[in-house]
């Protein structure tokens, strides 16, 4: 091969590799600005949609895998790290489950027996971590919804302490209590649905959410134009009323 060809070749070889180069730093780079590595620290934005941390969550929280509350003499790790943690220990028995005596739940509509989630993940958890959480009483693991407080009588805040009697409950008719839900904190809460209200019981409301037996339940349900139906926590009694009928409580559904 002549001196000649062996440039054109050396050359040649040389604009490949610098073709190969350049196209691989440009693929690293879209990769990059796709997702952001949880491993990073500092001003790593953990909350970014994409990151990875983010997404690992997001996959234990729709299995209900974990949890984000913590025991007794762990470190608070905050929500995603938390839930991340308990997941990854939990099937090596490792993570202590959450207060077996308050996972209780009937078993059916005005069932006197009481059994315990303890054997499996299904729990109410207390959720952290949003701009909400003064409104939040729990959240039903099992359906994904968050209850709120029951509400009191400024009709805007719910009452959070265990202590308030239930005389400060705001006792109101079906439209008012629908609007109360509406009204409440960023505009995204609502009236539960009947079927939501008798499964809450199913699951327990009555032995985790706060002051759950202090009177009757308004659902967003109707019967009918006139009637709107109704449930007590403390023995799962489902029935009707009048709409105008202002002596029923009020929680909210998100």
């Amino acid at each position: 091969m002549s001196v000649k060809n062996n440039k054109k070749y050396i050359v040649g070889s040389i604009l490949s590799l610098v073709v190969v180069f350049s196209v691989m730093t440009i693929l690293n780079n879209i990769l990059k600005a796709n997702q952001t590595y949880a491993e990073q620290s500092g001003g790593s934005p953990e909350s970014n949609s994409n990151s990875r941390l983010t997404v690992l969550y997001d996959n234990l929280n729709n299995a209900n895998a974990g949890q984000e509350n913590i025991n007794s003499g762990e470190k608070d790790w905050g929500q995603k790290w938390n839930r991340i943690r308990s997941a990854s220990l939990e099937n090596y028995g490792l993570h202590k489950k959450l207060d077996c005596a308050t996972q209780l739940h009937y078993a059916g509509h005005n069932d006197s027996s009481k059994n315990s989630f303890c054997s499996n993940k299904k729990r109410w958890s207390k959720v952290t971590g949003t701009n909400y959480d003064d409104q939040i009483d729990k959240r039903d693991d099992s359906t994904g919804l968050m209850w709120s407080y029951v509400l009191s009588n400024n009709y805007s805040q719910p009452v959070s302490s265990y202590n308030t009697a239930p005389a400060d409950y705001i006792s109101i008719n079906w439209s008012q209590a629908k609007t109360a839900c509406q009204n409440l904190g960023d505009g995204n809460w609502r009236l539960p649905t009947q079927t939501e209200l008798m499964q809450a019981y199913v699951d327990g409301a009555y032995f985790n959410l706060t002051n759950a037996g202090s009177g009757s339940r308004w659902s967003a349900s109707e019967s009918n134009s006139s009637n709107a139906w109704y449930i007590y926590w403390s023995n799962g009694y489902v029935t009707y009323q009048n709409k105008s009928y202002g002596n029923s409580q009020v929680v909210c559904v998100r």
